[in-house]
């Protein structure tokens, strides 16, 4: 959430080395070291972990939906989990 967690920034910096692209997700503060070595950076304004966390989540969820072809604006029908009627 800080985007200083060392191990997390090491990564970065690493896939910036071999030109691997990276997303960073992060918030609290914008001048964190994630967004400085991220090729993209998500960074939500809030100052509570919790906040920042629930607001990950969406972008997170948006992108696996792209990603899966899940898209709840043109949806007529509720998506079904139920594993006898599974339907994405």
């Amino acid at each position: 959430t800080s985007g200083n967690s060392q191990n997390i920034v090491n990564v970065l910096d690493y896939c910036s080395s071999k030109k691997i692209n990276t997303l960073a997700l992060s918030g609290l503060k914008n001048d964190n070291n994630s967004i400085r070595s991220a090729k993209n950076s998500i960074y939500v304004p809030m100052k509570t972990y919790g906040m920042v966390e629930c607001i990950h989540q969406i972008f997170l969820h948006s992108i696996l939906d792209e990603s899966m072809e899940i898209f709840e604006w043109d949806r007529d029908d509720f998506q079904d989990m139920n594993i006898n009627n599974f339907n994405l």
